[in-house]
């Protein structure tokens, strides 16, 4: 049998958490993950109700019914959230025991130590939006109360950011980022009226519109730092002030915040604020509107941006301290190398992988065309190793979505590969591989794939000794 306990070092009380779930018939989710509110006072954890609803046996008859919130065998996971893990905060002081989650409303992101967000992803099922919508509700911990504070909300937490002080949440709707105020019970548009655009991309599979996204807060909660097409912007939540901080709209690069892998994530419900501090440099990474040409940048509190690397290269991996970094750079036809700089020395390479393939010589073209829609595309043109002039040469085209922002990406041979498909190994066998851009319309998915790829395919023969009776297309999901 798992426990709960709490160990004060002030002092050196433990204390027990048993009976209390006993009496709601929970039992303690030892696997998952738990962690203290800011305060301390207040521990977040896992727990599963001893009545949840056991699944139906394999040969039980199954019913299928499109008009189901969801399949047959995703309900059989959570049946009817009974079988979903429960969010808890115990506040071992008084002893107090709080359930956050229950079948109703089963999802939950705490928002520090005041409020949580509620909500139910089945609400509006069956629909065909990649993330459904959902009606979000907040819940206050100190009382359990909760309200409906937002309806049709695009379904994915990545849309909303809690404030340090967890008192307000920003989120993208109708084109526009707002803020709500638990306080207040408050819903303001803070985007308005700046002549900048936030958001309004096309998801591939739906017509919803997303945003370009969010950095995170100032640590004082006085202003969001959002990004438009090209640059980040910050927008004041109170005086309604807006200040570009870069200027990438002018060069078609887009400059985005390097932060490390894992300082926003949602650990047994918590939704921890991203923070970015202008008083301190903030490190960018670049990228022009082609991916050519990537770099990393620092932008000090008077805006002033300075240069720290640039390449015609892949760059990835970025973890920055103090003034020292670290990146890993890539080329096609160059293996990936870990790259270091400290202050205003020059960068130097520490370490390089592959390097049996360094001298293998590669070859890459881009090659230009044009939509059904009118919109310039690309593709990548890969050259067998060992290309030869004067053969002919068989090819295979690999389709998936937009894939031009992989040209500095480094293949190599390998039978291993997440999609299924792996470039280098056709290469080595004497194959050219394309890899064409595919600019979906909504409602015509299929036949706008068919017009890109063909018209890629077109003008790749103009270039490369391609025999068209040789000419093979793969894919997966998707493609």
């Amino acid at each position: 049998t798992a426990h709960l306990c709490t160990y004060a070092l002030e002092d050196q009380k433990v204390q027990v958490l048993e009976e209390e779930l006993l009496a709601l018939s929970l039992e303690l989710a030892p696997n998952k993950e738990l962690y203290f509110s800011n305060d301390g006072k207040r521990l977040f954890f896992k727990a599963r109700s001893a009545n949840r609803l056991p699944k139906n046996p394999s040969d039980a008859v199954q019913v299928w019914n499109a008009a189901d919130k969801w399949i047959y065998t995703a309900e059989q996971q959570i049946m009817g959230f009974t079988r979903s893990p429960l969010l808890m905060a115990w506040e071992p002081e008084s002893n107090r025991l709080l359930q956050i989650t229950d079948t109703v409303l089963p999802y939950a992101a705490v928002l520090n130590d005041h409020y949580a967000l509620l909500w139910n992803p089945k609400g509006y099922e069956p629909q065909a939006s990649i993330f459904p919508p959902v009606d979000l509700y907040l819940a206050d911990l100190s009382t359990g109360a909760r309200k409906l504070v937002l309806e049709r909300q695009l379904g994915t937490e990545t849309n909303w950011y809690a404030s340090p002080d967890g008192h307000r949440f920003a989120y993208f709707k109708e084109l526009h980022w707002w803020v709500y105020d638990a306080v207040d019970d408050s819903h303001e548009n803070v985007s308005k009226g700046f002549g900048a655009s936030f958001g309004g991309e096309k998801q591939d599979w739906t017509e919803l519109s997303k945003a370009y996204g969010c950095a995170g807060w100032t640590p004082d909660g006085t202003s969001l730092l959002l990004y438009d097409a090209f640059d980040l912007w910050q927008v004041g939540v109170d005086r309604r002030k807006a200040i570009r901080l870069t200027k990438g709209r002018e060069s078609s690069m887009m400059y985005r915040v390097v932060r490390a892998e894992g300082n926003r994530h949602l650990s047994a419900g918590a939704c921890k604020p991203l923070v970015v501090s202008l008083d301190q440099r903030v490190l960018l990474k670049g990228s022009s509107a082609d991916h050519r040409v990537n770099g990393v940048y620092s932008l000090d509190r008077s805006l002033k941006m300075d240069v720290l690397y640039v390449a015609e290269k892949r760059i990835y991996d970025l973890f920055g301290e103090d003034d020292a970094l670290l990146w890993i750079a890539e080329r096609y036809d160059t293996p990936p190398q870990l790259l270091f700089k400290k202050g205003a020395l020059q960068h130097k390479v520490i370490a390089y992988s592959n390097a049996h393939a360094r001298g293998l010589e590669r070859r890459l073209e881009v090659v230009h065309y044009t939509a059904p829609s009118g919109q310039r595309l690309r593709g990548l043109l890969y050259y067998p190793f060992h290309y030869e002039q004067g053969k002919t040469y068989p090819l295979i085209t690999h389709i998936y979505e937009l894939q031009s922002d992989k040209v500095h990406h480094y293949v190599m041979p390998s039978k291993r590969d997440g999609r299924g498909f792996c470039v280098g190994t056709y290469l080595s066998k004497g194959y050219f591989v394309l890899l064409p851009d595919i600019a979906h319309e909504f409602d015509s998915i299929g036949q706008s794939a068919v017009h890109c790829v063909e018209a890629a395919l077109n003008e790749a023969v103009k270039i490369a000794p391609i025999d068209r009776e040789k000419v093979g297309l793969i894919g997966q999901s998707f493609g």
